[in-house]
């Protein structure tokens, strides 16, 4: 709706019914939904699953391009967010933890409060996928701020 390509990804094809209705291509891995992405977005339950989809086998680092960077919506805690953020620097590749406010109807309105952390450089470029998703994004400090 906002004028960006989409695909997704979950464990669950069943869950992405209504995105894939609408236009939304499907990967089967989140390495294979990683593969072409400028901007890959994660909102999962909490930091394990976090750093599964991420850094897992078959993870969406495997296959990230240098210029993509990661944004994780979940709300994971902060020592979570800096070592799954480490991990991305060791690979020279962005990652931005940003948590977000006003559930549901929030994301399903793009009314969503985001709060980041990453670089300031990352976040300035990833601020159209705020734009699209939130009213509001603020940049909190390093990775973990979030």
């Amino acid at each position: 709706k906002k004028g960006f390509s989409v695909a997704v990804h979950s464990r669950t094809k069943d869950k992405a019914a209504a995105l894939l209705a609408e236009g939304a291509g499907w990967a089967d891995s989140p390495a294979e939904l990683a593969r072409e992405t400028d901007f890959l977005c994660v909102a999962v339950d909490d930091g394990a699953a976090v750093r599964a989809v991420l850094l897992d086998r078959d993870g969406a680092i495997e296959t990230l391009p240098p210029h993509a960077i990661t944004i994780d919506f979940s709300t994971i805690a902060p020592r979570d967010a800096r070592s799954i953020g480490a991990a991305f620097a060791e690979r020279s590749r962005a990652f931005i933890d940003a948590p977000v406010s006003g559930g549901d109807v929030g994301a399903r309105e793009a009314r969503l409060t985001i709060m980041a952390g990453g670089s300031p450089e990352g976040f300035e470029t990833a601020r159209p996928v705020f734009d699209a998703v939130g009213r509001s994004a603020v940049r909190f400090g390093p990775t973990g701020a979030g």
